[in-house]
């Protein structure tokens, strides 16, 4: 699978294209001056167009997938792809679509929210009615992602932490400040403060330092991870991930701390 930008003869993806935005001449309005994106998987399967608005807005303005290939997370590749490309020249992403129960929660869950709507715009805009799962399409719905949210604020936490496996869990101080157990069917690894290593270690990799992504991410949040993850593979610095419910932890060996720190700084990140 992959995804590729189209300069040229963007009109030879027209029947797609009209698969959501099905007259041509409303088409015509953005497909020229939008980044025209077709994924690719054993044949076209998806198409996307986004449009700069200005002012860090980012819109995608057409968003389709193949009739047969519809239901197998194309659209949503789509969306992740367009997000993470765009997340350092961009605030925000919206996307217009109708008021239908097809497309609606689709995006809902992408992790888009509800914006604004612009009343009768296909009534208004189209020479004929559109119709979705037997409704006819009156408004506008707006509906946007933030794509800087909560990803510009990095915590340091003070402690030194160690990367252990455990016979069990029975010494285990559960009440330190910081604490992360992974058990799985072939161990019981735990993440802690180096001073809180319990007796009952079998091995463990001592000299972590770490930081987090300050707040609560919302699940939706797409390539926050994925971002600090290659500006330190970007700059030789190895690290070590633990996610919880609220946000990411990010382990680097200490030696390296201090560098990932500037390096974060450098691509804006706030360091607290």
């Amino acid at each position: 699978m992959k995804i590729r930008k189209v300069a040229t003869d963007k009109k030879e993806y027209l029947p797609l294209l009209l698969l959501a935005d099905e007259q041509e001449n409303m088409i015509d309005r953005y497909l020229g001056r939008g980044d025209l994106y077709v994924l690719e998987d054993d044949g076209v399967k998806a198409v996307c167009v986004v449009t700069d608005e200005g002012d860090g807005v980012l819109e995608i303005k057409n968003l389709a997938v193949s009739p047969e290939s519809q239901g197998k997370g194309y659209g949503r590749r789509m969306i992740r792809f367009v997000a993470d490309s765009y997340r350092d020249r961009f605030k925000v992403l919206y996307v217009g679509t109708g008021d239908s129960p097809a497309t609606v929660p689709f995006y809902e869950k992408c992790g888009f929210c509800r914006s604004h709507v612009i009343r009768n715009f296909f009534t208004e805009h189209y020479d004929h009615p559109i119709y979705e799962c037997g409704r006819q399409l009156v408004d506008m719905v707006y509906l946007k992602m933030e794509l800087r949210e909560a990803e510009m604020k990095i915590e340091k936490i003070d402690h030194e932490f160690s990367v252990c496996r455990v016979e069990d869990y029975s010494q285990t101080n559960l009440g330190s400040e910081y604490c992360f157990i992974g058990k799985t069917d072939e161990e019981c690894s735990l993440v802690c403060i180096t001073d809180d290593i319990p007796g009952n270690v079998t091995d463990h990799d001592d000299g972590w330092k770490a930081f987090r992504v300050q707040g609560t991410l919302d699940f939706s949040l797409i390539g926050i991870l994925a971002k600090l993850s290659a500006l330190m593979a970007e700059n030789g610095i190895g690290i070590f991930v633990v996610s919880t419910y609220n946000t990411d932890y990010i382990l680097t060996k200490k030696e390296n701390f201090e560098k990932a720190m500037g390096v974060l700084k450098l691509a804006g990140y706030e360091i607290s």
